[in-house]
């Protein structure tokens, strides 16, 4: 009888997993994103030529980083100041952690990497400070109370002892070509050498004009597509030289591993800037990408990682 009186939730709970997996190969069929840049993508058989791209209209200029938990438990931040800036994945206890840390540009970066983190049981945890580039004791452009949160995220790496932290190495401003984040100069060595491997994302590009609205001018994507400005992100990374360097002094001296992560090939492939690829929007602005574009970026991430040598 109790079988009997069971089977009609069981068979609804196997409807709903059913269909929730059913909606997930869907997205993927139908929004596949950077997967469509892969080398050997095929679109898949049952994807529907009139989807709608993602996020939809109704999110779309709001599409940030937000991961699912707020950090709590042993990953509590002990300084207040990093109340409600800081945000993690699910993860086994014990699993290895990766924490990025810096502005909101590195945040909407650093989602490439919660899909990879949670595939292979590690937990991602973000330390987002609106406008403020992570470079701990070093005097930001915003002030003090930018300096005394990068002061905090710090300490939090130190409290929680990550696996590997991710920071942006180089930094595209408004003005003036990419250049090198100071972060290299103090930070990424100090951990290196404390045996954390350093994830150095290169910076997201900026664009001259909002896409979205030129889409919603009527613009179709080709007509809404804006060139890269080789003059502020030339093709080979700015830091190169500085992260070959730290590569080569850890080898020597001992310590975490130097994994070099450039997107841009992705963001404005060919040195073209499309406001969607792979049916999901690229950027929401012109200086932010979609946290939805950056999950399907989540292969293109590890790929690179392990051709660094990182091992999950």
């Amino acid at each position: 009888m109790l079988a009997i009186g069971l089977a009609p939730s069981i068979g609804a709970k196997q409807l709903l997993e059913d269909a929730a997996q059913d909606a997930e190969r869907r997205a993927t069929a139908d929004n596949p994103g950077a997967r469509a840049l892969m080398p050997g993508f095929e679109p898949h058989p049952d994807a529907d030529p009139d989807a709608a791209p993602l996020p939809s209209a109704a999110t779309l200029s709001q599409d940030w980083e937000n991961l699912p938990e707020e950090c709590s438990g042993e990953f509590a931040p002990a300084e207040g100041m990093l109340e409600g800036s800081c945000r993690m994945t699910d993860a086994p206890d014990g699993a290895p952690v990766i924490i990025a840390a810096g502005n909101s540009r590195l945040a909407q970066t650093a989602v490439s990497l919660s899909g990879p983190a949670q595939e292979n049981g590690w937990r991602l945890i973000i330390l987002r400070a609106p406008s403020c580039v992570f470079t701990p004791g070093i005097d930001s452009y915003l002030g003090a109370e930018c300096d005394a949160h990068n002061d905090a995220a710090l300490e939090y790496i130190d409290q929680v002892g990550p696996e590997a932290v991710a920071v942006s190495t180089t930094m595209v401003l408004h003005e003036g070509p990419e250049r090198v984040d100071r972060v290299t100069e103090e930070t990424v060595p100090a951990l290196l050498g404390d045996g954390v491997d350093v994830i150095a994302l290169r910076d997201a590009p900026r664009i001259a004009e909002n896409p979205v609205v030129c889409l919603e001018a009527g613009g179709t994507a080709e007509d809404c597509t804006q060139p890269l400005d080789r003059g502020t992100m030339p093709e080979g990374r700015p830091d190169a030289a500085v992260l070959e360097d730290l590569a080569a002094r850890t080898e020597e001296d001992g310590g975490g591993e130097v994994l070099p992560v450039d997107l841009l090939p992705i963001t404005c492939p060919r040195g073209a800037c499309p406001p969607i690829i792979g049916n999901i929007h690229v950027m929401f602005d012109e200086d932010h990408l979609t946290a939805t574009y950056m999950e399907s970026a989540g292969p293109e991430v590890e790929r690179q990682l392990e051709d660094a040598g990182f091992r999950w």
